[in-house]
């Protein structure tokens, strides 16, 4: 459903934090407040995604998953977020 793309970034997060996949050595040294992002994200889990996204819980859980598991994953941005309003 476009326009869901926060939430389903949020679930992934939730779910690479949730099953150890974030570096929070890099976290720390490079972002601010990694552990209050953490702590936000608690209540973005798949399910809660799934129902605004109209994604299944084990699609986000897969993709989620699989970002967690390459050793490098690459995001093209420029269009979503940086084009609209609060992006």
């Amino acid at each position: 459903r476009p326009g869901t793309d926060a939430a389903l970034a949020c679930a992934v997060m939730h779910v690479l934090f949730r099953d150890g996949f974030s570096d929070r050595d890099y976290l720390a040294r490079y972002t601010d407040v990694p552990a209050e992002l953490e702590a936000h994200l608690k209540v973005k889990a798949p399910e809660w995604a799934g129902a605004i996204t109209g994604l299944g819980v084990e699609e986000i859980e897969d993709f989620a998953r699989a970002i967690g598991t390459t050793r490098r994953t690459y995001f093209r941005l420029g269009y979503g977020f940086s084009r609209s309003r609060n992006g």
